[in-house]
């Protein structure tokens, strides 16, 4: 597992959603605003396509395959699938905590991810997800 930055991914130009009012801000990552266009204060959210397309690669993932997961909350994550479930994933860590990311496709489609290191878990929003190739040195 390797904690990633900003600089290591490669965010699509997609439509960010206000989660007051839906206005829309288009980026490569995440606004640099925590206010939308109607002076709300912002919680930015990929739009429902692009999460569908994000939970489609969730889908497509089994054991040993390379994730990057980014979000609110624990740093971005470049890692190895370890288990697989029905709308679940978990990724290992080698010097961090191991995630796990769950997600739902309904409307709106959402993801979500935590640490598995705390008594009490507090998911947060997953913005972006991807497969990268990993050397686990195994």
């Amino acid at each position: 597992m390797i904690l990633a930055t900003r600089e290591d991914i490669d965010y699509p130009h997609i439509d960010w959603v206000c989660d007051r009012c839906g206005s829309v801000y288009v980026s490569d990552g995440p606004p640099d605003t925590d206010h939308c266009i109607e002076g709300h204060h912002a919680e930015w959210r990929p739009n429902d396509e692009q999460l569908a397309t994000y939970v489609d690669l969730l889908e497509s993932l089994a054991p040993g395959d390379g994730i990057l997961v980014s979000g609110a909350g624990p740093a971005p994550l470049m890692s190895i699938v370890e288990e697989v479930g029905d709308g679940w994933l978990r990724a290992e860590s080698i010097d961090s905590p191991a995630r796990k990311v769950r997600w739902e496709r309904g409307d709106p489609p959402t993801i979500e991810w935590t640490r598995l290191d705390r008594d009490h878990t507090h998911y947060q929003d997953v913005y972006h997800v991807d497969t990268v190739e990993v050397d686990d040195g195994r």
